[in-house]
């Protein structure tokens, strides 16, 4: 079993990042897709990693092997999912100039049900992981240890956690 990291400014570091997103991604123009896309897909990575950090801490890691591993596939699948549908999204809406996707595109289907799903997927990933961190965050919160300046941060970010959950839930 991996070594679980002491508690130390991993709220801090999640915190950050959250804000990060939260002020970039109005900023965030709808003219140039892959970059934008890529651009919040790159917010996410760094959430995903940030949130995978404060999940490994001493006192909030899952005690369920099982739950651990399912957390890192659901992170990893969420990403590589969000990243495909960033990528794809750009080739559909630009396939025509770029010649060498115009032969690729030719082979999806017409339909836009699967890139619907595509969208779907990584909601349902990301509302799952922000579900988890919620949860595991409450439980280290109350757990009656003294009040410190990182349990501050984590009742900081419990409240930006619960702002994005109903993001993500409202696109669903």
């Amino acid at each position: 079993m991996p070594k679980t990291a002491a508690k130390t400014r991993s709220y801090l570091y999640l915190l950050i990042v959250l804000i990060a997103i939260a002020m970039a991604m109005p900023l965030i123009e709808t003219g140039k897709v892959l970059l934008n896309n890529l651009v919040a897909v790159g917010f996410f990575l760094f959430f995903l990693i940030t949130a995978m950090k404060a999940l490994s801490t001493r006192g909030i890691a899952p005690k369920s092997r099982f739950l651990t591993w399912l957390i890192r596939i659901t992170a990893g699948l969420t990403f590589l999912i969000d990243i495909s549908h960033a990528v794809l999204q750009f080739l559909i809406e630009k396939g025509e100039d770029v010649p060498a996707a115009t032969e690729f595109m030719s082979q999806l289907p017409h339909s836009t049900w699967w890139q619907q799903r595509m969208y779907f997927i990584p909601l349902i990933g990301y509302t799952f992981l922000i579900i988890i961190l919620i949860i595991y965050i409450l439980k280290d919160l109350f757990s009656g240890e003294r009040v410190t300046l990182d349990k501050i941060f984590g009742a900081i970010t419990v409240y930006f956690l619960l702002g994005i959950l109903w993001t993500t839930l409202y696109h669903m």
